[in-house]
């Protein structure tokens, strides 16, 4: 398994306490476990049109109605080998309800080995076996029958002001705005395809480069994930060398004790 940060979706479809699964086994650790079904995002396109694409794929099936109720971050052992992944956590609906009558879906891997997903009670997860990433089992019981906060006026002003500092020089390339507000584990999918960590990110430059991009960002969204995160969707528009880049962008911000923090940020590039 090569030593890089990868970007996943997986997806809940979520009935009551019951989701799909794929049950796999490690060989090494001589264990079971499962875990909801997705796969990679690749290099252009957004977490839920990877989704869509992945589930397409895999079982021939169409979904509708994704939201994303969760990131994970996942450093595993998975047949001796490490790994590290990112891992954007869906729920939707499949567009065919006849699906959910049936007692597995069968399948395909990307290498065309086949598999059967099959509906489990969460209860039904234990140390003998576990749901996989580690934390999605306690996301899916804090999750259920919750509803969202809606965010205050403060928190879309707060969070407003702090994307839109990411793109000003004068505060991007503060010391203290960085170290302040980039988390320890922040994470970049760059426009380029390059991976980004937090040490990557921080600038001491003393002559940085300057940025010239729009603002107000342009179609910025805000929508909660839980009680301390906030996803930020929006399209930039920076101009470089005389030519304006534009990419989809997402950012994922966490109030950690009192401060928000940016944990996660991609961008995509697109043509308007």
């Amino acid at each position: 398994m090569s030593e890089t940060i990868r970007a996943k979706a997986l997806c809940l479809f979520r009935q009551d306490d019951r989701i799909l699964v794929n049950q796999a086994h490690d060989t090494v650790k001589h264990q079971d476990y499962c875990r909801p079904l997705g796969g990679s995002i690749e290099f252009g396109e957004t977490a839920a049109e990877a989704l869509v694409r992945e589930i397409r794929e895999e079982l021939g099936a169409e979904v509708v109605n994704l939201r994303q109720v969760g990131m994970l971050e996942n450093l595993f052992v998975y047949n001796g080998s490490p790994g590290h992944e990112i891992m954007m956590i869906f729920d939707a609906k499949f567009a065919d309800a006849s699906l959910y009558d049936r007692p597995f879906l069968a399948g395909a891997e990307s290498n065309g080995e086949p598999f059967q997903a099959r509906w489990r009670d969460l209860d039904s997860f234990s140390d003998q076996l576990p749901l996989y990433p580690d934390g999605l089992l306690a996301l899916c019981k804090a999750s259920h029958g919750a509803t969202a906060t809606p965010l205050s006026s403060t928190e879309i002003e707060e969070l407003t002001h702090l994307e839109e500092a990411m793109w000003i020089a004068s505060s991007r390339y503060e010391p203290a705005f960085q170290s302040r507000h980039f988390a320890n584990d922040f994470c970049e999918f760059g426009r380029s395809g390059r991976i980004y960590s937090r040490a990557q990110s921080l600038v001491d430059d003393l002559s940085p480069e300057a940025i010239s991009a729009q603002i107000p960002l342009d179609a910025l969204a805000l929508r909660r994930l839980d009680a301390h995160s906030v996803l930020l969707t929006y399209n930039s528009h920076v101009e470089k060398a005389g030519i304006v880049q534009h990419a989809r962008r997402s950012s994922i911000w966490s109030k950690i004790a009192g401060t928000w923090v940016m944990r996660f940020h991609q961008g995509t590039p697109y043509e308007p």
